[in-house]
């Protein structure tokens, strides 16, 4: 946290609030949703990386509303960078989160 602190602190964005909850999809969401009504950007660091118990991306989707879809090009993508690191049900499971940050984005950028 320190790091992404730091990271946000040289581009002049405040970091003003953290979280630190357990894997639980309704708990997440429940902040997500309550800090995004609070701030312009709001960051998750879990569910992200090659693990097949992570909820985070389920809850980002609760909270947005969004479905999880998969996405050939991120899987693409994803079992470039990672090599030999993951496996196809990781390569699943990431490209689908990962489709579903790309889509928030997206969808953010029209609005900003």
């Amino acid at each position: 946290m320190r790091d992404l602190a730091s990271e946000l602190f040289a581009l002049g964005i405040a970091f003003e609030h953290a979280v630190i909850c357990r894997d639980d999809v309704d708990i997440i969401a429940r902040h997500l949703s309550e800090l995004r009504a609070q701030y312009d950007l709001v960051f998750t660091t879990g569910g992200v990386g090659p693990t097949h118990d992570d909820v985070t991306h389920k809850a980002v989707a609760k909270a947005f509303g969004r479905p999880i879809v998969r996405s050939p090009e991120l899987a693409e993508l994803i079992t470039g960078l990672l090599a030999d690191r993951v496996t196809e049900e990781h390569t699943s499971e990431l490209q689908s989160r990962t489709n579903l940050v790309c889509r928030l984005l997206l969808e953010k950028k029209k609005y900003t």
